[in-house]
């Protein structure tokens, strides 16, 4: 198999990750539209520029929110909308997959994809990080996402 085309990375969370607190979700204020393209696959990169962890296992989990028929709100919470921070996470239908980081890491530059867990159907999408790291996000951490398709 090969890829439909060239990656290009795009912002999906900048500054709504500032002072995340542990155990909290932060939403992309981007939307994905993959209502046109059609691309199968996902991919996330993250760099985490400034983190702290004390938890014994620190992640961060990543859910992948289409838009509901109210054309407002993501995924099942009544206040997942882009650009907001909240304390009420998503169902695990809308889990795309942890980022696993060591106790001691203070930097980070990770990416993964979503080839081997999800599928994208045609929607409008945002993502959430949830803040599994036992301390609060620094400033200056990003995610980029990345859409493509097999041909």
């Amino acid at each position: 198999m090969a890829w439909k085309k060239t990656l290009t990375y795009n912002d999906a969370l900048t500054t709504e990750l500032d002072s995340l607190a542990s155990g909290s979700i932060a939403y992309s204020n981007t939307v994905f539209d993959n209502t046109s393209v059609l691309d199968e696959v996902l991919f996330l990169s993250m760099n985490l520029a400034s983190v702290a962890p004390s938890a014994a296992n620190p992640s961060l989990a990543i859910y992948i929110l289409p838009l509901n028929d109210d054309n407002t709100t993501y995924g099942d919470q009544p206040s997942t909308v882009p650009g907001t921070q909240s304390t009420i996470i998503p169902s695990f239908n809308y889990y795309f997959g942890p980022i696993t980081l060591s106790s001691n890491t203070t930097a980070a530059l990770q990416t993964g994809t979503s080839e081997f867990q999800k599928s994208l159907p045609p929607s409008k999408y945002i993502i959430g990080i949830n803040n599994l790291l036992g301390s609060a996000l620094g400033t200056g951490n990003t995610i980029k996402y990345a859409t493509n398709t097999y041909v």
